[in-house]
């Protein structure tokens, strides 16, 4: 694959042409069959090349980390490509909160959990201190849940939430009643 100064070159020094071209290339990479389980790397190369070009392309950023979430268990790998990307993007809210969304699923290893719980809070936190943050920004349960998780004291039996503010599972949901976890106290 060539490095972002060839590609410079070859797009005249139109590095968002470049990054296109790249996420473009991307696409087709991640959806063909050849060398199935070993994609990660190779994506990787590539979404690293488009940060480099395109920098404040945040929606791209986004979905790349999507991306290499569902090819790689070891989420802090692509913990370390968000966290990249929020460098060159202090004030951007959607990478923290794409890196706080890593770590919502539960590990496969229970004894993970706080520490999982614990960098969700974080990057959610690192979110809605963002000055790009929607005045209007939605609740979203799974972020509400990650913080109180992480709250959680050892010996309790169990944590409620109450909240003034309306509550969305996802973008397209009006609001819901209440939320329960029945695998966690």
């Amino acid at each position: 694959m060539p490095q972002g100064d060839s590609l410079r070159y070859l797009t005249l020094n139109n590095p968002s042409l470049a990054a296109d071209y790249l996420w473009l290339t991307s696409l087709q990479y991640v959806s063909s069959p050849f060398r199935q389980g070993q994609k990660w790397e190779m994506l990787h190369r590539f979404y690293s090349s488009i940060l480099d070009l395109d920098p404040h392309w945040i929606d791209i950023h986004v979905n790349a980390g999507k991306v290499l979430s569902a090819l790689e268990p070891d989420r802090g790998k692509t913990e370390l490509f968000l966290c990249r990307a929020m460098t060159r993007n202090p004030g951007e809210y959607q990478l923290p909160v794409e890196a706080g969304r890593l770590y919502v699923v539960p590990p496969a290893d229970p004894d993970q959990l706080p520490q999982y719980s614990r960098k969700a809070s974080e990057y959610f936190r690192q979110a809605l201190n963002c000055k790009d943050l929607p005045a209007g920004a939605k609740a979203y349960i799974d972020n509400i849940l990650a913080v109180l998780l992480h709250s959680l004291p050892p010996d309790s039996y169990c944590i409620l939430g109450i909240t003034m503010e309306d509550l969305y599972p996802e973008e397209s949901w009006n609001f819901v009643f209440g939320l329960a976890s029945p695998i966690q106290r």
